[in-house]
């Protein structure tokens, strides 16, 4: 269930450019509850919050090796 929660709030994201975390679908079950949901966020002023992910780099040759 979270793997198409998870693809559900991606599909959102890169369609309508609206961040959704897995907890809003959650706390909007259905299809009409979820959609008022992103209404008002496509509505509002501001901007949704967004978290920072940290940078990913690649490992190096001695880091593999010592795993």
């Amino acid at each position: 269930m979270h793997l198409l929660a998870a693809r559900l709030t991606h599909r959102i994201t890169t369609t309508l450019g609206v961040t959704l975390t897995l907890r809003d679908v959650f706390q909007h079950p259905t299809p009409a509850t979820l959609a008022q949901h992103i209404e008002t966020q496509l509505r509002s002023d501001r901007p949704a919050p967004r978290r920072a992910r940290p940078t990913l780099r690649r490992r190096t040759e001695q880091e593999r090796s010592s795993s």
